[in-house]
């Protein structure tokens, strides 16, 4: 089921836990290695970056100012993400383990469908991924020849941190699929005097599995939304900059021109799997408040006692254990959150259009 995501952080060398013999087990010393030097290798990329960004041929390739202030805010987030997913591949990979367990678990139980659709589902973020990074690089090599190669190189290495965000979709697209499952099961049974004693169990599973994730992904969900924000933000000056260059400069005009599309396709892939990864824990909370529900019909049906008393026993589980995503104790990852940056960004860049038109 999580083999393509496996061999997918495996060939960028970020491995979260290891598949051998059909066993999910953490980390390995191995894989640690594996870990160690693909992160070293992308944060030494982006110093020797940032130690040549003076360099002829970069300056070359130079119109604007602010070109400057993007590549100094592109080193401190990249090498700062590399380093966050150092700490958290090696911190949590026991976390992650412990998640694919207890999914595992829950799936023996409450399973209704085949889990191929999911396995597609990875398969095509494994395929999508690789198109999309390998279109970017021949871009970079075919239409901007202008910038070296190792900066097209650096470039292609931030594709690193979207196999980080498709992992974090594909495990809570998982939870959410078998929080349903669990809701189906307790309808469908619950008048059956054989109602599985395992339910309680199982929704605990489900609820320490949400618990893992926080663990795992509520440092990067910080990063990143700080990152989009001023990135965004940084991405916008650069092109209104861009644009106010004269248009006598025919090669300057040509390097606006490739390098527009490029900026605007990785700003919005940044912020569709922000919002990909927000809406998921949003429907997250919307699925496991269905389970109230569920519980309290389950209550207030002609239901056996003993089927009673276990919904009550989730309800009150829920209420002792259960909270929003609150990302380091910083905001909650909700539907408000998507709005509030939709909010920032709008208003920030109107002010840099007035600021561009005085």
């Amino acid at each position: 089921m999580f083999w393509p995501l496996n061999v997918l952080q495996l060939a960028v060398f970020i491995p979260k836990f290891r598949i051998k013999n059909d066993v999910i087990i953490p980390n390995d010393v191995l894989y640690k290695i594996i870990l160690v030097f693909g992160v070293s290798f992308y944060f030494c990329l982006n110093i020797y970056r940032y130690f040549h960004m003076f360099d002829k041929e970069v300056q070359d390739a130079t119109i604007v100012v602010m070109q400057n202030y993007v590549s100094y805010a592109d080193a401190f987030f990249f090498m700062t993400n590399f380093i966050l997913i150092l700490i958290c591949n090696l911190k949590y990979s026991k976390n992650i383990v412990d998640f694919v367990l207890d999914i595992q678990d829950v799936h023996r139980f409450v399973n209704f469908c085949s889990s191929k659709n999911y396995v597609r589902s990875n398969w095509f973020c494994f395929i999508l991924f690789l198109i999309m990074a390998i279109a970017f690089y021949i871009y970079c090599r075919a239409v901007m020849t202008f910038i070296p190669h190792y900066l097209t190189v650096t470039a292609v290495a931030t594709f690193v941190f979207d196999v980080d965000k498709i992992f974090a979709i594909q495990l809570m697209r998982l939870l959410n699929e078998k929080v349903i499952q669990w809701n189906r099961r307790a309808l469908i049974d619950c008048r059956n005097e054989t109602f599985d004693k395992n339910m309680f169990g199982l929704y605990q599973k489900l609820l320490r599995c949400y618990e893992n994730y926080k663990k795992c992904f509520q440092a990067s969900i910080v990063i990143t939304t700080l990152a989009n924000l001023l990135h965004t933000l940084i991405y916008v000056q650069d092109l209104i900059e861009y644009y106010q260059v004269p248009q006598e400069l025919d090669s300057d005009q040509h390097i606006i021109l490739v390098a527009t599309p490029v900026i605007c396709m990785w700003l919005v892939k940044n912020l569709i799997l922000q919002l990909i990864i927000i809406l998921q824990c949003q429907k997250f909370y919307s699925i496991v408040e269905k389970s109230q529900d569920t519980c309290a019909l389950v209550i207030k049906s002609k239901c056996p006692e003993a089927n009673k008393k276990l919904c009550k026993n989730v309800r009150r589980l829920h209420r002792a254990s259960f909270s929003k995503m609150r990302a380091c104790q910083l905001f909650y990852v909700d539907v408000c959150l998507l709005l509030y940056l939709i909010e920032l960004l709008a208003n920030h860049i109107i002010i840099l259009l007035q600021f561009a038109f005085v």
